[in-house]
C-alpha cells in the first residue's frame, strides 16, 4: 500500500512538471506569435470539428486514467484532405518504427517547420502528398485523414511544437488557429 502511495506521488509530480513545461512553452509561443505577411493562416481541414482538445483528459486506451493530449484532434473520414495551415518546409514524412517512441502513436505523419521555426505535426494520415524538404504554402494539400497509430477512429491529430521537437515542447494549437480564416 505504501509503495502505491509513493508511485502516485511520483506520477503526480511528473505530471505537474510536464504541465509547467508546456505552460512555459505556451507563454513563449503566445508572446512571440507571428505569421509571415505572405502566408495566410488557415485550418488544416475543410470543416474543422474538434473532438479532443489540448491538455489533460481521459486516456482512451487506459479507461479510468488521464493523460496529457499534446494537440487537437479533428473529426474526419478516411481520405478527407488535410490542407497546410502554414507556409514552411517538410522536415519529416513517415512512421516512427520504434514502438517505445512517443511519436510511434502518431502512425503515418508529416512534420512541417514554419517560417517562425515552429514544428507542425499532422498525425494518423492515410495518404501523403508531400516529400521531405518540399517547400509548402498555406492551403496546399499535404495528406489525407487516416486511422493508424494510437487512434480510436479516423481523425487528424494536429500538434504544434515551439522551441524543440519533443512532446513537452507542444503548445496549444488554438493559439495559432485563432487567426485562421
Amino acid at each position: 500500500m505504501r509503495q502505491r502511495s509513493h508511485s502516485a506521488i511520483i506520477y503526480h509530480c511528473l505530471s505537474l512538471l510536464m504541465i509547467a513545461a508546456i505552460f512555459a512553452n505556451w507563454l513563449q509561443f503566445s508572446q512571440k506569435y507571428s505569421v509571415s505577411e505572405h502566408c495566410q493562416t488557415g485550418y488544416p481541414v475543410a470543416h474543422p470539428r474538434i473532438n479532443l482538445g489540448f491538455g489533460p483528459g481521459p486516456d482512451p486506451f487506459n479507461p479510468g486514467k488521464t493523460r496529457f493530449h499534446s494537440g487537437l484532434d479533428f473529426d474526419g473520414k478516411i481520405g478527407d484532405p488535410i490542407i497546410s495551415p502554414i507556409c514552411g518546409t517538410v522536415t519529416y514524412v513517415g512512421r516512427e518504427q520504434n514502438m517505445d517512441s512517443y511519436e510511434w502513436g502518431y502512425g503515418w505523419h508529416v512534420k512541417i517547420r514554419d517560417d517562425q521555426n515552429r514544428i507542425h505535426i499532422f498525425g494518423h494520415v492515410s495518404k501523403i502528398h508531400v516529400h521531405s524538404q518540399d517547400r509548402i504554402t498555406s492551403r496546399q494539400l499535404i495528406a489525407e485523414i487516416g486511422n493508424n497509430g494510437n487512434s480510436t477512429g479516423p481523425h487528424l491529430h494536429y500538434e504544434i511544437r515551439q522551441g524543440g521537437d519533443k512532446s513537452t515542447d507542444a503548445v496549444d494549437p488554438t493559439l495559432f488557429l485563432r487567426n485562421a480564416s
